[in-house]
């Protein structure tokens, strides 16, 4: 099926009940010129088509990173039943490629079974329900690649900056004197969180109930509680008149000046302020996803899935990471090193959510109801690592990451 074609299938879906929420990312994107191919050419393009599902000119629909807005009520979701729909009502399930890119995770056949929720809220009678067939994915020409998108991007923002202002940009001990690597700190940790999540209500909650909170440097955009930037993006309240789609930001007191003046030239927060790292021993990192995935069979499906929550924060301070089971060996993988031996990482094998929540917190507050002199010498012992990462950090080709998702793309266009 050629591009063309495509285009003829959205026109024909277009204007259907709903479906103008539902196309959502790639709606005004359906007349635009898209090429994966051109990434090569123009390589920032790559960081242009996140988050959005978009027709390719070489005849082929792309869902990019459909797993950032995988939930219930995402427009990606939506976008898909009518799309789905539209296949089946016309028998070209097996006529159409589809390329699915993700971001660390590999469970396409898991993730974009047509959603059973579509038929609840179809409006189908009862009798047409039991007659209305599902997508055959045997049939379907679906071919999934990955890229660790989030590494990638925050490595390309950070080289355009550092061309500016030097490795400063970058969060690290290598931009601390020795005074600051060795005195007393005044915190014992920091953690830096967005939206919601239960699991990072639960750890809020344990901070707050163990009178913890007060020791450190906490972020939690929900309770509208900010470090170094208040962000307007959950603040809807407090968003002045000329704040648009609630995503500006504010420096507040832990941010300099000169570090606003880069920080403000970012598309999204991939940088903290030296005034936090600093001061505080430990970092709590609470990722976008700590969840057991299963499949239709509910058997384990093990997957990573890092933000630049992550690849911010891996030279400053020691870390624990609120995420994914293996997301500390994937980090190995790549060359970096993590504090086993100075922290129990064991957490990172757990496979069971809950447990490793509990696990989670209940090691946060061993840690945080210790000593200074213990989290001091955690973090003393740590800066070799930190300083290594640092330099692993910038061995990393973001460029060749997007050449070999482009080369893979390519290779199955035949």
């Amino acid at each position: 099926m050629n591009h063309r074609q495509l285009k003829n299938i959205f026109s024909n879906i277009f204007h259907a009940d709903g479906y103008d929420v539902g196309i959502g990312m790639c709606g005004n994107r359906l007349h635009e010129s898209f090429n994966f191919l051109n990434f090569k050419n123009n390589l920032r393009d790559f960081d242009y088509k996140k988050l959005c599902l978009y027709l390719d000119d070489n005849g082929v629909l792309v869902l990019y990173r459909p797993a950032e807005f995988w939930n219930p009520s995402a427009m990606v979701k939506n976008t898909w039943n009518y799309f789905s729909d539209y296949m089946i009502k016309n028998n070209i399930q097996d006529e159409i490629k589809i390329f699915v890119v993700n971001n660390n995770c590999a469970l396409t056949d898991k993730i974009l079974e047509y959603p059973e929720h579509f038929l609840i809220n179809s409006g189908l009678s009862k009798s047409d329900k039991k007659n209305f067939k599902n997508l055959d994915y045997k049939k379907l020409k679906m071919f999934e690649f990955n890229i660790d998108y989030c590494l990638a991007e925050y490595l390309m923002h950070m080289e355009r900056l550092r061309d500016e202002y030097g490795t400063k940009c970058i969060p690290s001990v290598t931009n601390l004197t020795e005074e600051e690597k060795n005195f007393d700190k005044p915190y014992k940790f920091f953690t830096l969180m967005g939206g919601h999540q239960p699991f990072r209500q639960s750890l809020y909650d344990m901070l707050e109930s163990e009178n913890l909170k007060k020791d450190g440097l906490v972020s939690a955009w929900w309770k509208n509680e900010f470090v170094d930037v208040r962000s307007y993006r959950y603040d809807k309240d407090g968003a002045p008149n000329n704040t648009s789609n609630n995503s500006k930001a504010i420096k507040l007191e832990y941010m300099t000046d000169d570090e606003w003046e880069f920080w403000d030239k970012l598309p999204i927060p991939i940088y903290y302020a030296k005034n936090i790292y600093k001061n505080c021993y430990l970092q709590i990192i609470a990722e976008s996803r700590m969840n057991l995935a299963t499949n239709k069979e509910h058997e384990l499906v093990d997957y990573v899935f890092l933000t630049e929550k992550t690849a911010k924060s891996l030279c400053s301070n020691p870390f624990i990471i609120y995420g994914q089971p293996h997301s500390l060996k994937y980090l190995k993988s790549l060359g970096f090193k993590t504090f086993d031996g100075l922290i129990d990482e064991s957490y990172d094998e757990i496979m069971d959510a809950d447990e490793r929540l509990n696990f989670l917190n209940n090691q946060v507050k061993s840690l945080l109801s210790g000593s200074d002199e213990k989290l001091k010498d955690i973090y003393i012992q740590s800066l070799p690592i930190l300083e290594h990462n640092f330099n692993t950090l910038f061995k990393i080709n973001w460029k060749d990451m997007v050449y070999k998702l482009v080369d893979m793309m390519g290779s199955k266009l035949i």
